[in-house]
Parts: C-alpha cells; structure tokens; sequence
C-alpha cells in the first residue's frame, strides 16, 4: 500500500486521460468530411431513383446525426442518461451508417467506372479504420449491454465492408490501393503502442502538475490527502494489508534564521536536500515522504503492527529519539552548527483512521512536534501507539 494508489486512482487524471482520448474531434471531422462527400456525389445520383433514394436516406441521417451532436454539445439533455462514452459510440455508428449509405449504391454501380471511383473505393478501409479505432482501444468494461452490441456491430460490419472491399479491389488489380490499406487496416497494432506511451507521458506529466511539489519534486500536501482518502477507504473493510497508520510530523529547526542568514535561495536549496534525505528515509523504513508545506514534511503510510515495531527498533529513528541526528548541512544560526529536524511521530488504528481525516491524523502527530520543540529541538517525539484492534 504505498503512494501509487493515488496516482493510478486519481479520478483528476482519470477524467483528463478520458478527455484527452475522446472520440469527440474526430467524430466531428469525420461527419464533416461526409458532407462534403455527400455534396460531391449528389450530381452523380440525382437521376438515379434507387441511388438517389439511398443519398437523400444518407444526408437525413447525417444532419440527425450532426444535429444530435449540436444538441448533446450546447444543451446536454440527453447527459442524464448517457456519458461522453455512449454519446460518441452513438456518432461513430451515425457516421459509419451513413459512410454505406452514401457510397455503397455509387460503388455497386459503377464499379467500372473510371479512377475516380476506384479511389472512392480505395478510400473506404483506410476512413472507416480511422474512425474506429478509438473504439477498439476501449477496455471491454466500457460498453455493456446495448452499448457492447453497438460496439461489436460496428466493428464487425467495417471489417466485412472493408475486407469486401479489399477483394474487390485485388480483382481489379489495384494493388496500390490494396497496399495502402493494408497499410491503414495493420495500423491499429502500432497506434495502440503508440498511443498507451503517449498516455503514459500524459499521465505523468499531469500527475506533476497536480501531485508534485514543484521545488523539491517529491509528492505535495494534496497527493498526502488523497492517499490518506485511500488508506480511509480500506480501513472501513477487515484490514488484510496494514494494522494502522502511521504519520511523522517534520519540521526543520530554526528554518527561518537559516533563512535570514544565507538567503532564499541557499534556502530553497536547503529544503531541496532535506528532502532528498526524508524520501530516502521514508523509502527504507517502508513509507511515503510528502511536503506538507513551507518547511513541514509528512512521512507516512499504512503498516502492520509489527513493521511499526520495526520502524520505532531502526537505528536512525533511534537516534533521532534520542537527539543524536544531525544532516551533513552547515546552520550557523543553530545550536549545534548544523541542520537538524524535530518530528512527532503516531500511529493509529483502523477504526481512528476511519473516524478521523488526514488533518486531524497530521494533527495528532503535530502535537508531538511541539513537545519536540519544546524539549529543546532535534529530536523525534513518539506517541503512546494505539492498541491494534
């Protein structure tokens, strides 16, 4: 149980990611390129009454199609009872209904009409493949019921139309066409690999954006609380992983004369190596380290009773307790002549985890930070451990 909870859970990241892959632009495109098809070929089917009749059935549905879009975009009245999920399956199913409609008939009747219309025909796989792919990246828990049976049509009815397609065009011996589709058709394999590392690098970057302190790059207030929320979460159910939670409290001692002696910026650098040492710290005993805010850290994490016993037996922790540890940093300003750290340390059982929120756990630890303090500094206070229930 540790701080990566956070970051795969997130719904923040979950949604942008969600936004970020929508099928919305392209959906939106795709419907505007079959206007433009639909205004195209309207010339070649107007004496042509069962042609004609197709086109007219194709540009109906296409302006429902475009006007339901309009409709869900400005008014969201039909977001009650669908998600953008639904809304753009709906679409691709519109637009692919009307990519056959507008088509098929001019490509059954003049299939030997010229180049024109083998580029027509050449140009079906590769748009279709295009405009489903989106689809086919979906995890299958996405669409169920109604929704799955659309998803299978679809991608079940383009791949027979195309394949279709594909033979008739090796009889007409255009193999340059043929290539090229199958070029489009081979595509989704390299689309989905290069599409889950682009979503890799967006993750990360919007999980800096959020989670991260911006200075010492380690997880900020906002990703402890988070975390906690999790921790809380678990704590409601039977505990099979972690028998409480425990929290340091970190404060540096004399933070602002160090400050006021060596400037900002050798400030600055100073919380970018206290930190540097607490997340080592936090990563052997077991936990997270986070920057609680301006010179306060929080080392934390949900632990059995018997890696807390551990914890407390550790010859840093111990040292600490007894105020024998001191970082390798020059404080002219300090006592000893060099930087030290006061904490207050708790750990807390489920049902205290439940009851209480990450401020008030920080709290119980930060009342043993003051009697840190008030003892004289550089030391590490640990409160009576509740018994594990």
């Amino acid at each position: 149980m540790d701080v990566e909870m956070v970051k795969k859970k997130s719904v923040k990241i979950n949604e942008f990611i969600q936004q970020a892959a929508s099928m919305h632009v392209l959906n939106t495109v795709y419907s505007l390129g079959l206007v433009v098809i639909a205004l195209f070929t309207h010339t070649l089917v107007k004496n042509d009454f069962p042609t004609s009749f197709y086109h007219t059935l194709a540009v109906s549905t296409l302006g429902a199609s475009l006007c339901f879009k309009l409709v869900i975009q400005y008014t969201g009245v039909a977001q009650k009872w669908l998600n953008e999920n639904h809304i753009e399956l709906i679409m691709t199913a519109l637009n692919v209904l009307v990519t056959f409609l507008l088509l098929s008939p001019i490509l059954n009747r003049t299939e030997q009409s010229g180049e024109l219309f083998l580029f027509l025909q050449s140009f079906i796989p590769t748009s279709l493949f295009v405009l489903i792919s989106p689809i086919s990246w979906r995890k299958n828990r996405e669409y169920y019921g109604f929704f799955g049976f659309v998803q299978w049509v679809i991608i079940l009815s383009v791949s027979i139309w195309s394949w279709s397609i594909i033979l008739s065009l090796l009889e007409q011996r255009a193999f340059f066409s043929i290539a090229s589709n199958m070029v489009v058709l081979l595509s989704p394999i390299f689309l989905s690999v290069i599409r889950r590392k682009q979503m890799e690098r967006l993750e990360a970057t919007i999980y800096e954006e959020i989670y991260q302190d911006p200075l010492t790059k380690i997880p900020n207030r906002k990703c402890f609380y988070e975390y906690y929320d999790e921790v809380r979460a678990l704590s409601r159910k039977p505990a099979k992983y972690f028998d409480g939670f425990v929290v340091f409290f970190v404060d540096i001692d004399h933070f602002k004369l160090y400050n006021d002696y060596y400037g900002h910026e050798e400030g600055d650098l100073c919380l970018v190596q206290v930190a540097s040492y607490l997340e080592k710290l936090a990563g052997r005993l077991g936990l997270s380290c986070f920057r609680y805010g301006g010179e306060e850290f929080v080392l934390c994490g949900a632990i059995t009773k018997k890696a807390w016993e551990n914890i407390l037996g550790s010859q840093e922790i111990s040292e600490w307790s007894k105020s024998n540890l001191t970082l390798p940093v020059e404080h002219a300003q300090a006592p000893s002549g060099k930087l030290t750290l006061s904490a207050g340390a708790a750990f807390v059982v489920p049902s205290v985890i439940y009851e209480s929120n990450a401020g008030e756990v920080t709290k119980l630890a930060d009342h043993y930070l003051y009697k840190s303090k008030r003892a004289g500094r550089a030391r590490l206070t640990v409160a009576e451990s509740f018994n594990v229930t």
